[in-house]
């Protein structure tokens, strides 16, 4: 039960940051978003299975990390929708 729950709560962790910047930063993307959440969840998933070391942290630190990096670079290599 201790692996679900924490798989569970480390897959949605990472949907945290997209959540953040689609209400509170202008120059979010839709692709900076969906590349967030599909890099974070890969990376989730390879810290769960021991792929990746975690240096002693949950896979849901190193996941919001990820996709944070992920969300601001994407964000900025594509460009924002002209309202």
């Amino acid at each position: 039960m201790g692996t679900l729950v924490s798989t569970t709560f480390s897959g949605l962790a990472v949907l945290c940051p997209t959540t953040l910047a689609a209400l509170y930063w202008k120059r979010a993307t839709k692709y900076g978003c969906i590349s967030s959440i599909i890099i974070g969840e890969i990376s989730i998933f390879l810290f769960q299975f021991k792929l990746f070391p975690t240096h002693g942290f949950l896979s849901a630190i190193w996941g919001i990390l990820i996709a944070i990096i992920v969300l601001i670079v994407v964000s900025y290599l594509t460009l924002p929708k002209k309202e």
